[in-house]
C-alpha cells in the first residue's frame, strides 16, 4: 500500500494563494497479505489461517481476506487467491 499527496499552487502577481492537499492511496494485488508485490505461500498461509466457512463469519482479524466481499472466508475467497497467486518475488497479476 501506498500513499500519494500532491498540492497545487497559484503564483501571480498578487502573490500564491495555496491550494489543497490532495490524496489517495494504491492498494497491492488481491491476496497480496504481507504487502511485497506477491501473492505466494506465505499468503496463503495468512488465508488458511482464517478460512471459516460458507455463511460463517470470520475472526475480526480477518477482514482482507475475504477476498469475494461476502463476510466470509471460504472455497470462493480460495479461488479468487488462486486466480491471483504468482510465486515468490513474482508480481502479482491480478
Amino acid at each position: 500500500m501506498h500513499s500519494y499527496y500532491w498540492r497545487i499552487d497559484e503564483v501571480n502577481t498578487a502573490g500564491t494563494t495555496t491550494g489543497d492537499v490532495w490524496s489517495f492511496v494504491t492498494r497491492g494485488p488481491l491476496g497480496d497479505f504481507d504487502a511485497d508485490g506477491d501473492v505466494d505461500q506465505e499468503d496463503f498461509g495468512r488465508l488458511q489461517a482464517c478460512l471459516s466457512g460458507s455463511g460463517a463469519f470470520p475472526d475480526p482479524d480477518c477482514g482482507a481476506a475475504d477476498l469475494d466481499g461476502d463476510g466470509d472466508v471460504d472455497q470462493s475467497d480460495v479461488d479468487v487467491f488462486r486466480a491471483c497467486m504468482s510465486g515468490a518475488n513474482i508480481l502479482a497479476g491480478c
